[in-house]
């Protein structure tokens, strides 16, 4: 991630992390969306802060995909709709 330590890389890394329960919701970046609407996105369908959809995105860029939410089956499988719906490209899988 341009400007950012590896210390508040790891950060974001753990908060993906954190709430491990069997189950992950993986976003790929399709480049069909302006990032300032993939972070609007994410704050609606996760819930999470501005700054938390910002650092997600900036993952999605960099690496092509990240891991924005973990959880049960059932929470995944909402979280994936919300996104997915909007023409974002995710998937649910076994984590």
């Amino acid at each position: 991630m341009p400007g950012k330590t590896h210390r508040e890389h790891a950060t974001v890394m753990k908060t993906t992390t954190r709430h491990d329960r069997g189950w992950k919701v993986t976003l790929f970046d399709c480049h069909c969306h302006f990032v300032g609407e993939v972070v609007f996105l994410l704050i609606e369908a996760l819930g999470c802060s501005n700054t938390t959809a910002e650092q997600y995105t900036e993952l999605v860029q960099q690496f092509g995909q990240a891991v924005v939410f973990r959880g049960s089956e059932d929470a995944c499988k909402h979280v994936a709709d919300k996104l997915g719906s909007t023409g974002l490209r995710v998937e649910v899988d076994e984590a």
